[in-house]
């Protein structure tokens, strides 16, 4: 999942819950930015969403945290399956499969 649509479905509360920082729009817009990127977490040109590497810091803190339980896959429940395969001539096959 992008981190664009991350950052759409978390609150400015779940941030602040977790002890991120909300940041505040710049005052001022920097010459020579490229006006067609913008950062949603920003609040700022020059570059995209899905590039901020203060977003990813921020979401891996609230993935550490237990924040964003619903973006993780969890492991223990995505175990592995091991079926046993026969076609009958005796020399079965083990194939291990993701569900």
């Amino acid at each position: 999942m992008s981190r664009e649509k991350i950052l759409a479905e978390i609150a400015v509360a779940d941030l602040a819950e977790a002890g991120v920082k909300p940041l505040k729009a710049p005052s001022q817009e920097r010459k020579g930015v490229d006006k067609t990127k913008y950062c949603r977490f920003h609040k700022c040109h020059g570059y995209v969403t899905n590039d901020c590497l203060h977003l990813k810091d921020a979401i891996e803190l609230l993935i550490q945290r237990g924040r964003l339980k619903q973006f993780v896959r969890n492991s223990e429940l995505e175990g592995k399956t091991i079926l046993l395969i026969t076609d009958g001539t005796g020399t079965d096959k083990i194939v291990a499969m993701f569900v």
